[in-house]
């Protein structure tokens, strides 16, 4: 369990290769490291839960490729990163809860095609990402709460939702 490890350590600028192959939860476990500028971890592969994992490290401009493959839980895990442009995540097709997960990421200007496809709930997931000029056509068929999903992405060069992008099991779309 590495929940809270390092929360508010604002002072922290990096974070050295080390791999976690053999825990958890990391919930918090970044939270508010407002001065990480590089995170080099290698593995996480099963960690289930990375609720608010890295929320609000605002200098944080790359998140490197790490294998998320357990992941479940991801809600608000890099809300408020707003120094990040560019997001190399991989393995994330575990994942059911991405609410608020990128949540005001106002650097990203682009969103890879990553899959996402056991998600269910994003509601609030690219909210307020207004630097976001494109998304791509993305597997999200098993999604039901698209609540606010991509409100604020108001971008001008964010002219067009992608065709192609699956959002059949959708009930809720307020």
């Amino acid at each position: 369990n590495l929940s809270n490890c390092w929360l508010d350590c604002t002072s922290l600028t990096t974070f050295p290769a080390i791999a976690f192959t053999a825990n958890t939860d990391f919930q918090y476990a970044w939270y508010r490291c407002t001065s990480l500028t590089s995170f080099l971890v290698t593995d996480m592969s099963s960690g289930t839960n990375f609720t608010y994992a890295w929320a609000s490290c605002t200098s944080l401009d790359t998140f490197p490729a790490i294998p998320l493959t357990a992941g479940t839980n991801f809600s608000s895990a890099w809300r408020s990163m707003t120094s990040l442009t560019s997001f190399l995540a991989t393995g994330l097709d575990s994942g059911t809860n991405f609410s608020y997960a990128w949540f005001g990421c106002t650097s990203l200007a682009t969103f890879p095609a990553i899959p996402l496809t056991a998600g269910t709930n994003f509601t609030n997931a690219w909210y307020g990402c207004t630097g976001l000029t494109s998304f791509p056509a993305l597997d999200l068929s098993s999604g039901t709460n698209f609540t606010q999903a991509w409100f604020g992405c108001n971008n001008v060069g964010f002219t067009s939702f992608p065709a192609g992008i699956d959002l059949s099991s959708g009930t809720n779309f307020s």
